[in-house]
């Protein structure tokens, strides 16, 4: 099968615009979402960095320990999915909470009922008493769950808390270490913490239960309690810095919000797969209608191909069979009218050869006869006469071949076609008629318009036609009779009659009175050629015009219709 064929190439040619079509929507596409979500991933940053300084320079008014500006960052990096870092002005980190894990472990204390409140023993210096410091008797806190999953490590949530009012004693720092059963996978081991290990400051510790222990991981769609969440989730690529500016005008802080959530990457990600599957189907669906549309375009082509073959071959008599009404099938209507041309043209052309081969052959048989007697014959009268037969054979020829000429000219090049008028074109042949028609004592009558008559012609056709008709009319009527020649004007067409009182037309001989060496039964004995009618009909068609004939009895009458201008 040839490659290069349309039914091989128009698929392709289907599937690659599809595809063309499906990479510009995607990348468009594409680049439109990320530059939104990128967008969006950034006033999200934003927004969170203004809120968390405006609470950073009340935190730093009051002097608050590096260790509680700690756990606020921590806190707020869990809360906003961020890592966010205090910078001093000299870009010295004060606090950072690291990139924060997708999985966390959310802790409530049961340190309630039945006991009351819980007292961790502070010891300010050796032999000095302890002073009792009140906790909280419940806590919500998270935990990292990637400190949970590493071997040899629980996770650790460290909280400070300051006297009850009326005791004595500063503020107190715990730290609380959940126990977890390393043995599960997660999110299970995340619910098997039942009990925590709470630390104060200077090394006391006890027991306590754990309310309730559960694993927790980001989403769109705010916080999960059952996905198994994964560290290798992407973040943002997105970072913002916030000044903290002092009432004096310095620079306190710069707080820095980065690695947040790249939810957006999780939508291009989908959008991006939906599209890759789009994509596909629609080149798969391009390249079967190319296809179907390909064996729509090329079987009436290969059908055509096949009659050409067949007419190449010599069998001018087949036709295409293409009958739709599109493209393809105005060719088919087109080549089956050539065709019938060419048929038509070829049939012409053998019967012409043939014809042009018999006028030919009897003339030079004549001619031939004639100059071998006379190169044979003693006596120089008799010698003399068959070479003037053999001169009258030479004319005939002549006559022959310039009809021929002519007519082929005819063919090839009707000739340039301007506006003329057919009264002044008819004058200039009445006057070599009229004195023709003297010399055979025949009468000479023509009519013509006062006023002029324009067509698009060519003025020495035109009068070739005209006087080839009137030529016939004179050698056939004999002496004694009428030839007239007139011109009116109808109601599409100029009309040119010639008339004559001669021997007439067998009826007989009227459908091929215009064919190429017709001659008519009751002209045999007239010279003549055959052509001189065929060469009036081919003049009048190349001017988009018609030619009747008729009898009248006696004679006939001739007409030519030549369209207006």
């Amino acid at each position: 099968m040839n490659l290069n064929s349309i039914r091989r190439r128009l698929p392709f040619s289907y599937a690659a615009i599809a595809l063309l079509a499906a990479l510009t929507l995607g990348v468009v596409l594409i680049a439109t979402i990320r530059g939104y979500y990128n967008k969006q991933e950034r006033s999200y940053l934003q927004g969170n960095a203004e809120q968390i300084s405006f609470v950073i320079a009340r935190l730093l008014e009051a002097h608050i320990p590096a260790k509680f500006l700690q756990d606020q960052v921590t806190s707020w990096s869990f809360l906003s999915q961020a890592r966010i870092q205090v910078l001093d002005p000299d870009r010295k980190v004060l606090a950072d909470s690291g990139v924060p894990s997708f999985q966390q472990v959310m802790m409530i204390s049961d340190l309630a009922a039945p006991r009351g409140d819980v007292f961790v023993e502070r010891v300010e210096s050796p032999g000095e008493a302890g002073v009792p410091v009140t906790l909280p008797s419940w806590g919500l806190f998270v935990i990292n769950g990637d400190l949970v999953t590493e071997a040899g490590a629980g996770g650790r949530a460290t909280g400070c808390y300051e006297p009850t009012p009326g005791t004595a004693g500063a503020s107190e720092c715990l730290t609380r270490e959940p126990v977890f059963d390393k043995t599960l996978p997660w999110p299970q081991m995340a619910y098997s913490a039942i009990t925590e290990t709470i630390t104060g400051s200077v090394g006391a510790a006890f027991s306590a239960p754990v309310g309730i222990s559960m694993s927790m991981s980001p989403s769109l769609y705010g916080y999960d309690f059952e996905a198994t969440g994964s560290s290798t989730q992407r973040r943002s690529r997105q970072k913002v810095e916030q000044p903290v500016i002092a009432e004096s005008g310095d620079l306190l802080v710069t707080v820095v919000l980065s690695d947040g959530p790249a939810y957006g990457d999780e939508i291009v990600s989908s959008v991006s797969r939906a599209w890759l599957v789009a994509s596909v189907i629609a080149v798969i669906l391009a390249a079967g209608a190319g296809w179907l549309v390909s064996r729509q375009i090329t079987e009436p082509l290969q059908a055509l191909t096949s009659v050409t073959t067949r007419m190449a071959a010599g069998d001018l008599s087949a036709r295409a069979g293409v009958e739709s009404t599109d493209e393809l099938g105005a060719l088919g209507a087109a080549f089956n009218e050539m065709a019938g041309r060419v048929e038509e043209m070829v049939r012409t052309l053998r019967n012409f050869v043939a014809d042009a081969a018999h006028e030919l052959h009897t003339p030079l048989t004549a001619l031939r006869t004639n100059l071998e007697l006379a190169s044979a014959e003693p006596d120089s009268r008799q010698q003399a006469s068959l070479i003037e037969a053999a001169q009258g054979q030479i004319a005939r020829l002549e006559g022959v071949i310039s009809g021929l000429l002519d007519l082929s000219r005819l063919d090839a090049h009707p000739g340039e076609h301007a506006s003329i008028d057919l009264v002044e074109t008819l004058r200039d042949i009445i006057e070599p008629c009229a004195s023709r028609a003297e010399q055979l004592d025949v009468r000479f009558d023509f009519n013509l318009p006062d006023r002029p008559v324009y067509v698009r012609g060519n003025a020495d056709l035109l009068k070739r036609a005209a006087g080839n008709l009137l030529d016939n009319a004179l050698k056939f009527t004999p002496p004694g009779g009428t030839v007239s020649l007139s011109l009116s004007a109808v109601e599409e067409a100029a009309s040119i009659t010639v008339e004559d009182s001669g021997i007439g037309i067998p009826d007989e001989d009227l459908p091929r009175l215009f064919q190429r060496f017709h001659r008519g039964r009751n002209a045999s004995g007239y010279e003549g050629s055959g052509l001189g009618l065929a060469i009036v009909r081919a003049i009048v068609l190349s001017h988009g015009g018609d030619v009747w004939e008729e009898n009248t009895h006696p004679g006939a009458r001739f007409r030519i219709d030549i369209p207006y201008e």
